[in-house]
């Protein structure tokens, strides 16, 4: 159902006749927290798109900048982390006061999204930053998870070639590793030190596993590794707290921007259309199944209101239209019965293009009843303004022979 509502929920809103924006297709996801981080500058609140969570204020340690390119098209700004940088959010949650039953306190299924990108010239700025951070979050009666790459002089990991992901059992103690854990995975597309590529990285946690995504790709290989620490109750984005509260580090030493945190786990079919919206490739619409056309083979896909938004509102046609040619016509029927499965009796065997357009799976005279219910038959494109029209005789005396046939082929 994630797909589903993914379609129904990004695509219904039509913000544009071709691509959506990524902001978009991002918040029609639905994430508990999006931020943006496209302010303009360091007095600037930091706001959560979705409207969950209280606004953050910038920390800045030293060298930190806001303003600088975006890692999506038609973005504005991201923001520099030369340094160290945190936030602490009021509402929701505050930095050393995390209240539980917060919008972030997320203790089952969880998707951590971010864009980021390395600099080369703060490399040698953190030579301590086993993991920078992008995300950390920790309530101790609530939730405990975060994400980041491995920093430099960390004996053992391939310097800033590895992604992390990690969630605590909501005690200080990292190293029970029954219910805390961090997985890690390399990454060679990275090329970190050489270049300043913008990478889309997203985790997903479940139980106690991880998948990790990058530039829209399964990692795969993913392994067990240190553990990290939590200390401090606190949501920040690009550091982590000491436990008192006010020292900032395992700071990221580049760029980020676009974080959002899902209380769910994206499909790899989502994750490869933010990836790709988020360059200005994202895929049309009507493109369910991202294999760039639109046919019969996504409406498939769909079932119920997803379904009916599919056919009426992106493919602008009717229940029936068999062709997908843009009319529903006598046409339609060749095309269905051609296929030979009406009232077949093999369960789940047919598609939109052998005659199932009610979706259950099947094609037989309910599919007839969803049709003509839609007034389209013979209606013409529906951008016609018509008068809905009475199924016509020659229609239902076609249905009439169906239930012969079906009968007689019994």
């Amino acid at each position: 159902m994630r797909r589903l509502s993914w379609i129904l929920g990004v695509w219904a809103a039509l913000v544009t006749p071709t691509l959506a924006d990524y902001a978009s297709v991002v918040m029609n996801d639905n994430p508990v927290a999006y931020w943006q981080l496209d302010e303009a500058d360091l007095d600037s609140e930091i706001v959560d798109r979705m409207g969950n969570v209280g606004a953050g204020e910038f920390i800045d340690a030293g060298g930190l900048a806001v303003g600088g390119e975006s890692a999506v098209v038609g973005g504005t700004s991201s923001v520099f982390f030369s340094q160290s940088f945190g936030f602490g959010c009021g509402g929701a949650c505050a930095r050393g006061s995390v209240p539980v039953g917060g919008v972030l306190d997320l203790q089952d299924d969880i998707t951590l999204e971010a864009w980021f990108r390395i600099e080369p010239t703060q490399l040698d700025v953190l030579p301590q930053a086993a993991f920078p951070r992008i995300f950390h979050y920790n309530n101790f009666d609530g939730g405990q998870y975060s994400f980041g790459v491995v920093g430099q002089q960390n004996a053992g990991y391939p310097e800033f070639n590895t992604v992390w992901a990690s969630r605590g059992d909501g005690s200080a103690d990292a190293t029970n590793l029954d219910t805390t854990f961090t997985k890690a995975a390399e990454a060679d597309v990275l090329g970190l030190e050489e270049d300043l590529v913008w990478h889309h990285f997203v985790a997903l946690i479940s139980g106690n596993s991880a998948e990790l995504y990058l530039d829209g790709q399964n990692l795969g290989d993913v392994y067990d590794a240190d553990p990290v620490f939590w200390q401090a109750e606190q949501a920040s984005i690009g550091a982590r707290l000491q436990s008192d509260e006010t020292t900032l580090v395992q700071s990221f030493p580049g760029s980020i921007d676009e974080i959002a945190v899902y209380d769910k786990l994206l499909t790899a079919e989502q994750i490869i259309n933010h990836y790709n919206t988020g360059l200005g490739q994202g895929a049309e619409p009507c493109d369910v199944n991202l294999d760039g056309v639109c046919n019969a083979s996504d409406v498939d896909l769909l079932t119920g209101d997803e379904r009916t938004n599919w056919i009426v509102n992106l493919m602008n046609t009717y229940v029936g239209d068999a062709n997908l040619d843009g009319v529903f016509d006598s046409s339609d029927f060749v095309t269905v019965f051609s296929a030979g499965e009406y009232e077949d009796a093999i369960e789940d065997n047919s598609g939109w293009a052998e005659g199932d357009w009610n979706g259950d799976k099947d094609f037989d005279s309910s599919d007839f009843v969803a049709a003509f219910s839609g007034g389209g038959y013979e209606a013409g494109p529906r951008a016609a303004v018509s008068a809905v029209p009475e199924p016509s005789t020659i229609v239902l005396l076609l249905v009439g022979c169906c239930g012969l046939l079906a009968k007689r082929r019994r």
